[in-house]
């Protein structure tokens, strides 16, 4: 999320993963910061990729205890289309 919101930031290789937030964009245990839900077109795709490969595997180890994780992709991607 902080390097979405850093529009200076350049988005990383796809290959790269995505680094943790640097110390100074962390909160405390039970600080948020309030923001709309956006997803730029980079990430949009790797979450889409991703969401698939998650569901194939949750439905080939039987775990219906994952669907909210699906859900709240799902909604990820629902959000950023907006």
């Amino acid at each position: 999320m902080v390097d979405e919101r850093e529009s200076e930031a350049e988005t990383p290789a796809i290959d790269d993963g995505i680094d943790m937030a640097p110390p100074e964009a962390q909160l405390g245990e039970w600080e948020q910061q309030s923001e709309p839900l956006t997803v730029g077109d980079s990430y949009e795709q790797r979450i889409r990729a991703f969401r698939e490969h998650f569901e194939s595997e949750t439905e080939a180890i039987g775990d219906e205890t994952l669907s909210q994780e699906g859900e709240t992709m799902a909604t990820i991607l629902e959000k950023g289309a907006d």
